[in-house]
């Protein structure tokens, strides 16, 4: 935890990796390659395991009201079997929550999550659940049931991100319902699946949305970089006075008003150390 001066440690820390982090009203909701998803009680400074863990990795966490959903790499959470790779957990009833209904399991991990409104998009490199998805699909809280987004996308997908009507999508894909322009990168607008100029060159890792822009990341250099920005139109490359941009991949993006947070593996920010 940085606190604007200096890090503190969080507890004693966790014995592996964390892919993801979000609070849910005071509480800190981990995920990762540990247990599986753990709070830090914020008031009460401890760790505590949700419910009894799960038996596999969490990539990804989305917060919608006092519900945490977790995709990963998981089979089971707590008793319930048909958990596969997507589950939520109710903090104000200390119970799991799944979201699929017996039959209607993934097949494969999830790697990102998106809501908005009565929706949750999930990502990963699954195929199928009751209907065929291809990698990625819409979970509706209100009739309980998954759909397609078209004919789905051809890889895994790491990113998503929605904007109004909008669904963006990122990942390993080179193709995007039968759109050979739609590489790594692609628009569902409902309807159709569309390309963002020509795409890029290769995987997506991190999307997000400030304004009229649309920030991407990843391992892709034919964007001005591994980071870029698309304004509707084109590409642009995100650097500042000195020029160069980040000099290695970017696995993610955070936006705080108007500030852009970028983590990967890079060591160098426009040719600075």
């Amino acid at each position: 935890r940085w606190d604007g001066a200096a890090w503190q440690a969080v507890g004693d820390g966790l014995d592996a990796a964390v892919y993801d982090i979000e609070m849910v009203g005071p509480i800190l909701c981990i995920g990762g390659v540990f247990s599986g998803a753990a709070a830090w009680t914020v008031s009460g400074n401890a760790w505590v395991t949700v419910g009894s863990g799960l038996n596999g990795y969490v990539y990804d966490l989305e917060v919608v009201g006092e519900v945490v959903y977790m995709g990963g790499g998981f089979t089971n959470a707590g008793d319930i079997a048909y958990a596969d790779y997507l589950v939520g957990w109710n903090f104000r009833h200390f119970a799991w929550q799944p979201v699929n209904g017996e039959g209607q399991s993934l097949d494969d991990a999830v790697y990102t999550l998106a809501a908005a409104g009565e929706n949750l998009y999930v990502g990963g490199n699954f195929t199928d659940s009751d209907i065929s998805l291809n990698h990625i699909g819409r979970w509706n809280f209100s009739d309980e049931s998954w759909h397609a987004l078209g004919s789905g996308l051809g890889d895994r997908v790491y990113a998503l991100e929605v904007v109004g009507a909008d669904v963006y999508a990122g990942g390993w894909f080179t193709d995007a319902g039968g759109n050979a322009s739609a590489d790594h990168i692609a628009r569902w607008d409902g309807a159709a699946w569309r390309a963002l100029g020509g795409g890029l060159d290769d995987w997506v890792g991190g999307i997000v949305s400030v304004g009229p822009n649309l920030y991407v990341s990843g391992g892709f250099t034919n964007a001005g970089g591994n980071l870029a920005r698309w304004d509707g139109a084109v590409w642009n490359p995100v650097s500042g006075s000195g020029g160069g941009g980040l000099n290695d991949e970017v696995f993610a993006l955070f936006a705080h008003g108007a500030e852009l947070y970028a983590v990967g593996r890079f060591t160098q920010a426009d040719g600075g150390s």
